[in-house]
């Protein structure tokens, strides 16, 4: 079921994780309507700095090898053709990666398949650790709880009530179809023609 947050609770959220060790990966999955394999796929590579773009083109999820251990694995693959996709970075976004960067490289520049995040061993952090760290954050600020994919359906749930036409919202969260996007948000689609209705009253 979806379940965003407000605006209001979007907020609540970015201010809570200020300092903690997943705040950037909680950011961008917020502001860019990132699935969890999306963002943690996201290498230095990824990031133009001199253009200002951010390209998802890689994702990382748990397998299980033969000896059935729990395994991370980068994929040049996503879970559909229009998930590829260029995103632009806005100033804010641009500093803080480039803050992340100094913090764990300093002066030096990170190899290009190098993934932004890491465990403190330089693996790649384990997907199930950042919902779990996601749910102790939620707790510790007494916000509401909700899962960490629904950090992406509050990015749409920003997108729709702010007017934004649902092909760019479909764009954005990289979704195959417009179908698909009105489908999963119809409820929040709805909700701006309350919005229109109640602007036509007034006039």
């Amino acid at each position: 079921m979806v379940s965003p947050y407000s605006p209001d609770e979007c907020n609540a959220l970015l201010t809570a994780i200020k300092g903690n060790k997943i705040e950037l990966v909680i950011l961008l999955t917020l502001f860019y309507g990132l699935r969890r394999s999306e963002v943690l796929g996201i290498r230095w590579k990824s990031v133009n700095l001199a253009d200002n773009t951010l390209q998802i083109n890689h994702s990382v999820v748990s397998v299980i090898d033969d000896n059935g251990h729990l395994l991370r694995e980068g994929r040049n693959s996503l879970k559909k053709k229009s998930s590829f996709r260029t995103l632009p970075l806005t100033d804010f976004i641009k500093a803080q990666i480039q803050q992340e960067c100094f913090r764990q490289y300093g002066s030096d520049t990170p190899s290009p398949e190098a993934y932004i995040f890491t465990n403190k061993t330089g693996s790649i952090i384990n997907p199930t650790y950042v919902s779990k760290e996601f749910k102790n954050i939620l707790r510790q600020h007494n916000l509401r709880e909700i899962r960490f994919h629904d950090l992406r359906h509050s990015c749409a749930n920003l997108l729709i009530t702010s007017r934004t036409p649902l092909v760019e919202v479909q764009q954005w969260l990289g979704h195959s179809s417009i179908l698909t996007t009105a489908d999963i948000y119809s409820h929040l689609a709805y909700d701006t023609k309350i919005q229109s209705a109640e602007t036509l009253k007034k006039i």
